[in-house]
């Protein structure tokens, strides 16, 4: 009898962790689209859109389409489920490629510059550079909020 219920449960338990991390990688494949659109609007434009338009600046003109601008752990009416660093907002083309903005997170789970955690207490982050990572806490400069 103990056999035949873990027979169930674990399988489910196994499911449930695989959907919860392809959520999670899919998130971090539409961070890296947001990246390599703002790489693009920036090579066009010769700077950065400003904090308060930059959605509107990289959608739907340098986005395929809207499934990319919303995390699949969201669950809020929200269109857009992605904040970006302020530190970005209306910047150059050249101050953009500096190295010391290599280490700020460009875009993260969020709204505004609040990161949210979606991901099992942890959210995802991208890079000016492309590169992607999962934290806990959000990096300095950054509020987080547990939840939506």
């Amino acid at each position: 009898m103990l056999l035949a219920a873990i027979a169930v449960v674990v399988p489910t338990i196994q499911s449930a962790r695989d959907g919860r991390h392809g959520r999670a990688s899919s998130c971090r494949s539409n961070l890296l689209m947001l990246s390599t659109a703002m790489a693009e609007y920036v090579r066009q434009w010769d700077a950065t859109p400003p904090l308060a338009t930059w959605e509107s600046a990289l959608y739907p003109d340098y986005i395929d389409g809207p499934e990319h601008i919303k995390c699949p752990q969201d669950r809020t009416d929200h269109l857009w489920s992605y904040g970006m660093n302020p530190e970005f907002a209306g910047i150059t083309a050249e101050a953009y490629g500096q190295p010391e903005l290599a280490d700020e997170p460009l875009f993260f789970d969020g709204r505004g510059s609040v990161v949210i955690e979606r991901h099992s207490g942890c959210a995802n982050y991208v890079y000016p550079t492309g590169i992607t990572e999962v934290l806990a806490g959000p990096p300095a400069g950054l509020r987080v909020v547990e939840h939506d």
